[in-house]
């Protein structure tokens, strides 16, 4: 059947320079977000099993997995946002796409709300059931600045894919790699003085910091909107022949 619709195209692979170019370009601040993910989303760990040693890493663990889903669920669910947007930046007015945004935060804060109250009730008594009660009982302290640090970074979900539909991939893997590189540095320090919370209230703070996407969108949609105020004179030139006829 795919054969009676594409006829005799090839299906050969093809990489023509300058698509693949822009692929690369486009596809390169992503990547290093992915990896620079993959790095820091480990390190703490690390960091607390050679510090605190290896019975304090089980309820950071555990807490932080059982946090990760709020901001799992935001980004999956709300990964159809980047395909939608991209394809109408450039062809609904600016107005529109801000309602499109704000739509799109709205449920994204529904999401990261229901996951997070979810998790502070629940949570204490799951890691309880899965790992027994002197568990839950050192993660007690730990777990609501972790949810509530996973709930920041779900929240920056609509940010991240609105800003990079709009074609401003580099900000986002800056901010992204940014903020990781600060939490880093905060969790030596933060650890040091707190020990186990330290590192909690650490994640909290790069929750915090993720939120930072939504300043370079607010101002694109900002320019957007002024440049689409401007009406070109050659606009004009033409439309008002059409009005001025009887």
């Amino acid at each position: 059947m795919l054969r009676d619709l594409v006829g005799n195209a090839s299906f050969w692979p093809n990489f023509p320079v300058n698509e693949t170019r822009i692929l690369l370009r486009k596809g390169f601040f992503v990547w290093l977000q992915a990896l620079g993910g993959v790095i820091f989303g480990q390190l703490d760990r690390i960091l607390l099993g050679i510090s605190l040693g290896a019975l304090v890493v089980t309820p950071y663990s555990l807490c932080v997995q059982f946090a990760h889903p709020i901001f799992g669920l935001s980004a999956s669910g709300l990964n159809f946002v980047f395909p939608y947007l991209s394809s109408r930046a450039s062809t609904v007015p600016t107005g529109a796409l801000r309602r499109i945004v704000v739509r799109a935060v709205i449920c994204n804060l529904m999401i990261v709300v229901c996951g997070a109250v979810l998790m502070l009730s629940l949570g204490g008594f799951l890691i309880r059931l899965w790992a027994g009660p002197a568990v839950a009982e050192n993660a007690s302290n730990i777990l609501p600045p972790i949810v509530a640090g996973s709930a920041l970074m779900g929240l920056s979900v609509t940010g991240t894919y609105a800003l990079q539909a709009l074609g401003d991939f580099q900000t986002v893997a800056g901010i992204g790699l940014g903020g990781r590189a600060v939490m880093l540095l905060l969790m030596f320090e933060m650890l040091r003085k707190h020990g186990l919370y330290g590192l909690a209230v650490s994640r909290l703070c790069y929750g915090a910091i993720s939120l930072l996407v939504y300043l370079p969108l607010l101002q694109k949609l900002k320019s957007a909107a002024g440049e689409s105020k401007r009406v070109p004179p050659l606009a004009v030139a033409i439309e008002t022949p059409e009005v001025l006829e009887p």
